[in-house]
């Protein structure tokens, strides 16, 4: 498996990923990435690093070369939000290569009753403008599942026959009651293939509540 960005990411703890390659410029040389790829140990891709520590995220010819290796899995960063649990999608975002299997949409249930501002939300500006809330409103359910899933949201760039999930993270940070009216809101647009709750620690995948949102369970 290769971890890499469209963007710019700090890099992955060695836990998750070993071994960080830096490109450069150009495709990767694919009998370097073989060599360099081993069983259970996902593989880290970047441009270079920048000043700030962050990895370059990778360009779409180096992408398209990744994802014509058979049998190959690439999961790749395709957005931010500015260390912030929400966000406004901007035209271009996320950033998608075009012949992705499957998309996942991260947001935190922490914005969830907070107010429509720069605390909370990414561009606050677009998150508003997508859901018809006003500045210093609170963000409701309602309001979050329209801002992912609606006409404005980060699935206008999906390529036909990509799959979609929603990832809520910060689970533990909303009552039960207020994430299950998101799950019913999200579920009723018919446009997820899977909606999940999750608190996952340090940025990388320690999962303390992977069940389907909505199921009965709490959090």
């Amino acid at each position: 498996m290769i971890v890499t960005t469209s963007t710019r990411i700090y890099p992955p703890p060695t836990g998750v990923a070993p071994q960080t390659w830096l490109l450069g410029q150009g495709p990767p040389g694919i009998a370097e990435l073989e060599q360099r790829l081993a069983p259970g140990q996902p593989l880290c891709l970047a441009q270079g690093r920048q000043a700030d520590g962050k990895l370059q995220g990778l360009d779409p010819e180096q992408l398209a070369a990744l994802l014509s290796v058979p049998g190959l899995w690439v999961l790749c960063e395709a957005d931010g939000a500015a260390g912030r649990p929400l966000k406004g999608w901007a035209s271009h975002e996320p950033a998608l290569a075009g012949r992705e299997r499957g998309l996942v949409v991260v947001a935190g249930a922490s914005g969830l009753g907070r107010p429509l501002d720069a605390r909370w939300v990414h561009r606050p500006e677009m998150f508003a403008r997508a859901t018809g809330l006003e500045p210093g409103q609170a963000v409701t359910p309602a309001a979050l599942a329209l801002a992912l899933g609606g006409p404005q949201g980060p699935l206008r760039n999906l390529r036909p026959g990509a799959r979609a999930m929603a990832l809520i993270n910060q689970a533990e940070s909303a009552a039960p009651a207020i994430l299950r009216q998101l799950a019913a809101a999200l579920e009723g647009q018919g446009r997820w293939d899977a909606v999940l709750r999750a608190c996952l620690r340090l940025g990388w995948w320690r999962s303390c509540a992977p069940p389907f949102l909505g199921d009965g369970e709490d959090p």
